[in-house]
Protein backbone atom coordinates (compact mmCIF):
# COMPACT_ATOMS: atom_id res chain seq x y z
CA UNK A 1 0.00 0.00 0.00
CA UNK A 2 1.01 3.56 -0.73
CA UNK A 3 2.22 5.40 2.33
CA UNK A 4 2.48 9.16 3.34
CA UNK A 5 5.86 10.30 2.06
CA UNK A 6 5.88 13.82 4.30
CA UNK A 7 2.77 14.35 6.68
CA UNK A 8 3.01 18.29 5.14
CA UNK A 9 2.62 17.32 1.67
CA UNK A 10 -0.35 15.50 -0.45
CA UNK A 11 2.09 13.00 -1.93
CA UNK A 12 2.59 8.98 -1.55
CA UNK A 13 5.52 7.10 -2.07
CA UNK A 14 4.55 3.88 -3.69
CA UNK A 15 7.94 2.04 -3.47
CA UNK A 16 11.12 1.91 -5.97
CA UNK A 17 10.74 5.50 -6.15
CA UNK A 18 7.60 6.22 -7.40
CA UNK A 19 5.92 9.07 -5.95
CA UNK A 20 2.11 9.27 -6.27
CA UNK A 21 1.22 13.33 -6.01
CA UNK A 22 -2.45 13.77 -4.56
CA UNK A 23 -3.17 10.32 -3.83
CA UNK A 24 -7.08 9.53 -2.68
CA UNK A 25 -8.65 6.03 -2.09
CA UNK A 26 -10.78 4.04 -0.03
CA UNK A 27 -8.97 1.25 2.40
CA UNK A 28 -10.75 -1.59 3.93
CA UNK A 29 -9.28 -4.66 5.80
CA UNK A 30 -10.26 -7.65 7.51
CA UNK A 31 -7.99 -10.41 8.85
CA UNK A 32 -7.71 -12.51 5.28
CA UNK A 33 -8.43 -9.49 2.82
CA UNK A 34 -6.78 -5.81 2.45
CA UNK A 35 -8.60 -3.66 -0.47
CA UNK A 36 -7.65 -0.34 -1.70
CA UNK A 37 -10.55 0.74 -3.95
CA UNK A 38 -11.10 4.31 -6.12
CA UNK A 39 -7.76 4.74 -6.07
CA UNK A 40 -6.95 7.75 -7.87
CA UNK A 41 -3.24 9.49 -8.14
CA UNK A 42 -1.14 12.07 -10.53
CA UNK A 43 2.18 10.31 -11.47
CA UNK A 44 4.89 12.46 -13.44
CA UNK A 45 2.54 14.69 -14.84
CA UNK A 46 -0.13 12.07 -15.56
CA UNK A 47 -3.04 10.13 -13.95
CA UNK A 48 -3.44 6.59 -12.55
CA UNK A 49 -6.78 5.19 -10.97
CA UNK A 50 -7.35 1.26 -10.13
CA UNK A 51 -7.88 -0.92 -7.86
CA UNK A 52 -5.88 -3.85 -5.92
CA UNK A 53 -7.00 -6.80 -3.35
CA UNK A 54 -5.16 -9.11 -1.52
CA UNK A 55 -6.74 -12.56 -0.61
CA UNK A 56 -5.22 -15.21 2.22
CA UNK A 57 -6.29 -18.53 2.55
CA UNK A 58 -3.47 -19.96 4.89
CA UNK A 59 -0.06 -19.59 3.31
CA UNK A 60 -1.36 -18.43 -0.21
CA UNK A 61 -2.25 -15.02 -0.78
CA UNK A 62 -4.30 -14.51 -4.05
CA UNK A 63 -3.89 -10.61 -5.94
CA UNK A 64 -6.28 -9.06 -8.21
CA UNK A 65 -6.22 -5.70 -9.68
CA UNK A 66 -6.96 -3.47 -12.41
CA UNK A 67 -6.51 0.23 -13.00
CA UNK A 68 -6.01 2.60 -16.41
CA UNK A 69 -3.62 5.31 -16.74
CA UNK A 70 -3.07 8.44 -18.89
CA UNK A 71 -0.37 10.18 -19.90
CA UNK A 72 2.32 8.98 -17.60
CA UNK A 73 5.95 9.88 -18.56
CA UNK A 74 8.30 6.77 -18.66
CA UNK A 75 10.49 9.08 -16.77
CA UNK A 76 7.72 8.77 -13.85
CA UNK A 77 7.85 4.87 -14.05
CA UNK A 78 11.49 4.01 -14.65
CA UNK A 79 13.43 7.89 -13.92
CA UNK A 80 15.98 9.31 -16.27
CA UNK A 81 15.82 7.03 -19.59
CA UNK A 82 16.99 7.60 -23.20
CA UNK A 83 13.42 5.80 -24.54
CA UNK A 84 10.95 8.35 -24.20
CA UNK A 85 6.54 8.26 -24.36
CA UNK A 86 3.38 8.88 -22.41
CA UNK A 87 1.68 6.31 -21.43
CA UNK A 88 -1.78 5.46 -21.59
CA UNK A 89 -3.97 2.09 -21.30
CA UNK A 90 -6.34 -0.45 -19.22
CA UNK A 91 -4.67 -3.27 -17.05
CA UNK A 92 -6.59 -6.16 -15.39
CA UNK A 93 -4.62 -8.78 -14.06
CA UNK A 94 -4.32 -11.54 -11.57
CA UNK A 95 -2.05 -14.13 -9.54
CA UNK A 96 -1.29 -16.22 -6.68
CA UNK A 97 1.47 -17.16 -4.39
CA UNK A 98 3.04 -17.61 -1.03
CA UNK A 99 5.29 -14.57 -1.51
CA UNK A 100 5.74 -11.47 -2.93
CA UNK A 101 8.36 -12.40 -5.55
CA UNK A 102 5.88 -15.66 -6.44
CA UNK A 103 2.88 -13.39 -6.52
CA UNK A 104 5.08 -11.23 -9.17
CA UNK A 105 6.28 -13.99 -10.88
CA UNK A 106 2.66 -15.55 -11.22
CA UNK A 107 0.90 -12.30 -12.32
CA UNK A 108 -1.25 -12.35 -15.22
CA UNK A 109 -3.56 -10.59 -17.29
CA UNK A 110 -4.77 -8.03 -20.31
CA UNK A 111 -5.31 -4.77 -21.55
CA UNK A 112 -4.26 -2.41 -24.06
CA UNK A 113 -2.11 0.57 -24.54
CA UNK A 114 -1.56 3.47 -26.19
CA UNK A 115 2.10 5.43 -26.45
CA UNK A 116 2.45 9.01 -27.32
CA UNK A 117 5.02 11.49 -27.78
CA UNK A 118 7.55 8.01 -28.40
CA UNK A 119 11.57 9.14 -29.02
CA UNK A 120 14.06 6.23 -29.36
CA UNK A 121 17.25 7.94 -29.61
CA UNK A 122 20.20 5.94 -32.45
CA UNK A 123 17.43 4.43 -34.50
CA UNK A 124 17.38 7.20 -37.55
CA UNK A 125 14.31 5.88 -40.01
CA UNK A 126 16.33 6.80 -42.92
CA UNK A 127 19.59 4.88 -42.03
CA UNK A 128 19.09 1.96 -43.97
CA UNK A 129 18.73 3.87 -47.62
CA UNK A 130 21.42 5.81 -46.93
CA UNK A 131 23.73 3.30 -45.78
CA UNK A 132 23.04 1.38 -48.71
CA UNK A 133 23.54 4.50 -50.82
CA UNK A 134 27.60 4.87 -48.94
CA UNK A 135 28.29 1.34 -48.97
CA UNK A 136 27.36 0.81 -52.85
CA UNK A 137 29.55 3.41 -53.69
CA UNK A 138 32.88 2.26 -52.00
CA UNK A 139 35.55 -0.14 -53.40
CA UNK A 140 34.84 -2.80 -50.75
CA UNK A 141 31.49 -2.55 -49.46
CA UNK A 142 31.85 -6.41 -48.17
CA UNK A 143 34.69 -5.90 -46.03
CA UNK A 144 34.63 -7.33 -42.85
CA UNK A 145 32.10 -5.09 -40.54
CA UNK A 146 31.87 -2.23 -42.84
CA UNK A 147 28.20 -2.77 -43.18
CA UNK A 148 27.95 -2.72 -39.27
CA UNK A 149 30.22 0.25 -38.93
CA UNK A 150 28.06 2.50 -41.63
CA UNK A 151 24.50 1.02 -40.58
CA UNK A 152 25.56 2.46 -37.06
CA UNK A 153 26.93 5.88 -38.41
CA UNK A 154 23.57 6.44 -40.03
CA UNK A 155 21.30 5.20 -37.17
CA UNK A 156 23.04 7.78 -34.83
CA UNK A 157 21.88 10.66 -36.82
CA UNK A 158 18.46 10.78 -35.21
CA UNK A 159 16.08 9.03 -33.66
CA UNK A 160 12.85 7.25 -34.67
CA UNK A 161 9.64 9.76 -33.54
CA UNK A 162 6.26 8.16 -33.49
CA UNK A 163 3.50 10.72 -32.49
CA UNK A 164 1.03 7.54 -31.33
CA UNK A 165 1.08 3.98 -31.21
CA UNK A 166 -1.36 1.43 -29.75
CA UNK A 167 -0.91 -2.10 -28.91
CA UNK A 168 -2.42 -5.19 -27.05
CA UNK A 169 -1.14 -5.69 -23.75
CA UNK A 170 -0.69 -9.05 -21.87
CA UNK A 171 0.95 -10.00 -18.78
CA UNK A 172 2.65 -13.86 -18.58
CA UNK A 173 4.98 -14.82 -15.47
CA UNK A 174 5.09 -11.19 -14.36
CA UNK A 175 6.22 -10.18 -17.76
CA UNK A 176 4.52 -7.37 -19.73
CA UNK A 177 4.46 -7.75 -23.36
CA UNK A 178 3.16 -5.05 -25.92
CA UNK A 179 2.39 -7.09 -28.94
CA UNK A 180 2.42 -5.84 -31.90
CA UNK A 181 4.14 -2.56 -32.32
CA UNK A 182 4.55 -0.45 -35.06
CA UNK A 183 5.90 2.58 -35.70
CA UNK A 184 5.57 4.27 -39.36
CA UNK A 185 7.27 6.95 -41.13
CA UNK A 186 7.62 8.07 -44.49
CA UNK A 187 11.10 6.84 -45.27
CA UNK A 188 11.02 3.04 -42.84
CA UNK A 189 9.40 1.24 -39.86
CA UNK A 190 10.21 -0.47 -36.92
CA UNK A 191 8.01 -3.70 -36.57
CA UNK A 192 7.96 -6.11 -33.45
CA UNK A 193 7.37 -6.49 -29.54
CA UNK A 194 8.23 -4.86 -26.54
CA UNK A 195 8.56 -6.76 -23.26
CA UNK A 196 9.25 -5.44 -19.50
CA UNK A 197 10.15 -8.08 -17.24
CA UNK A 198 8.07 -7.26 -13.46
CA UNK A 199 11.37 -9.71 -11.77
CA UNK A 200 14.30 -8.14 -12.78
CA UNK A 201 12.75 -4.89 -14.29
CA UNK A 202 14.60 -5.10 -17.71
CA UNK A 203 13.48 -4.12 -20.78
CA UNK A 204 13.90 -6.62 -24.32
CA UNK A 205 11.94 -4.29 -27.37
CA UNK A 206 13.03 -6.11 -30.44
CA UNK A 207 11.87 -5.56 -33.97
CA UNK A 208 12.88 -4.99 -37.53
CA UNK A 209 12.84 -1.38 -39.21
CA UNK A 210 12.14 -1.89 -42.81
CA UNK A 211 13.31 0.77 -45.07
CA UNK A 212 9.81 2.10 -47.48
CA UNK A 213 12.88 4.25 -49.94
CA UNK A 214 12.78 2.62 -53.12
CA UNK A 215 15.82 0.02 -53.26
CA UNK A 216 18.70 0.33 -55.33
CA UNK A 217 18.97 -1.55 -58.63
CA UNK A 218 19.35 -5.10 -58.70
CA UNK A 219 17.76 -5.71 -55.16
CA UNK A 220 16.08 -8.68 -55.06
CA UNK A 221 13.70 -10.09 -51.95
CA UNK A 222 11.90 -8.05 -49.40
CA UNK A 223 12.28 -4.43 -48.65
CA UNK A 224 16.61 -3.68 -47.09
CA UNK A 225 16.21 -3.85 -43.57
CA UNK A 226 18.18 -4.50 -39.68
CA UNK A 227 16.89 -5.86 -36.67
CA UNK A 228 16.85 -3.08 -34.03
CA UNK A 229 16.43 -3.88 -30.27
CA UNK A 230 16.91 -2.43 -26.78
CA UNK A 231 17.53 -4.50 -24.10
CA UNK A 232 18.32 -4.06 -20.10
CA UNK A 233 17.32 -1.69 -17.63
CA UNK A 234 15.44 1.00 -18.74
CA UNK A 235 17.51 3.73 -17.58
CA UNK A 236 20.49 2.29 -19.96
CA UNK A 237 18.87 -0.10 -22.46
CA UNK A 238 21.97 -1.15 -25.05
CA UNK A 239 21.11 -0.78 -28.45
CA UNK A 240 21.52 -4.11 -30.57
CA UNK A 241 21.63 -4.18 -34.12
CA UNK A 242 21.72 -7.37 -36.41
CA UNK A 243 22.86 -5.85 -40.06
CA UNK A 244 22.59 -9.59 -41.66
CA UNK A 245 19.47 -9.11 -43.97
CA UNK A 246 21.08 -5.90 -45.39
CA UNK A 247 24.24 -7.40 -45.56
CA UNK A 248 23.02 -10.51 -47.83
CA UNK A 249 20.65 -8.21 -50.11
CA UNK A 250 24.15 -5.97 -50.44
CA UNK A 251 26.11 -8.78 -51.60
CA UNK A 252 23.65 -10.09 -54.20
CA UNK A 253 23.51 -6.22 -55.46
CA UNK A 254 27.35 -6.49 -55.72
CA UNK A 255 27.86 -9.54 -57.00
CA UNK A 256 25.27 -9.15 -59.97
CA UNK A 257 26.96 -5.74 -60.48
CA UNK A 258 30.49 -7.60 -61.15
CA UNK A 259 28.47 -10.03 -63.26
CA UNK A 260 27.40 -7.53 -65.31
CA UNK A 261 30.91 -5.31 -65.99
CA UNK A 262 32.03 -9.37 -67.44
CA UNK A 263 29.12 -9.32 -69.39
CA UNK A 264 30.02 -5.99 -70.80
CA UNK A 265 33.64 -6.61 -70.93
CA UNK A 266 33.32 -9.82 -73.10
CA UNK A 267 30.68 -8.04 -75.51
CA UNK A 268 33.35 -5.75 -75.87
CA UNK A 269 35.94 -8.33 -76.67
CA UNK A 270 33.98 -9.91 -79.02
CA UNK A 271 33.12 -6.76 -80.50
CA UNK A 272 36.48 -6.28 -81.06
CA UNK A 273 37.61 -9.47 -82.38
CA UNK A 274 34.28 -9.05 -84.81
CA UNK A 275 35.77 -5.95 -86.30
CA UNK A 276 39.23 -7.76 -87.00
CA UNK A 277 37.80 -10.19 -88.68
Amino acid sequence: ACRRADDDAAERACGRGLAAENAAFTLTASPDRIAIQDFDAGLGGGRLSGLFAVTRQGALASLVAEGAWRDVPMSGLAGSSPLQAKLSGALKVGASGETVAALIANLGGAGEARLTDVRAPGADPQAVARALQRLLVEDDPLALRRTETVVAEELARAPLTAPSVSSAVSVVGGVVRLSPVSIASSSASWQGAVAYDLKSLTLDARGTLVSRVNPPRNWTGSAPSIGLAWRGPLTAPAREIDTGPLANGLAAVVLQRELEKIEMFESDANEVRRRQQ
